[in-house]
C-alpha cells in the first residue's frame, strides 16, 4: 500500500522532532523544524522538508 500524503509528512514531522527543535520563525511565524548538519549549521526546515530560507517570505530580512 502506498501512503498517502498526509502520512508522509506526519512521518516528516515525527522525524524532525527527533532530531531538531521545533520553533516558529520571527520573520513569518511558520513552523519549523531546526536541523544541525554535519558541518554544525542549524537550519530551519518546514513540514514538508523543505529549507524555510527558500520559502519564507523574510528570507532576505535573515540574511548576513
Amino acid at each position: 500500500m502506498t501512503p498517502t500524503y498526509e502520512q508522509l509528512l506526519r512521518n516528516i514531522r515525527q522525524l524532525f522532532l527527533l532530531i531538531g527543535d521545533q520553533g516558529n520563525c520571527t520573520g513569518c511565524g511558520r513552523a519549523i523544524y531546526w536541523i544541525k548538519h554535519k558541518n554544525g549549521k542549524v537550519v530551519p526546515y518546514t513540514d514538508e522538508a523543505l529549507n524555510h530560507f527558500a520559502d519564507c517570505p523574510k528570507a532576505k530580512d535573515f540574511k548576513k
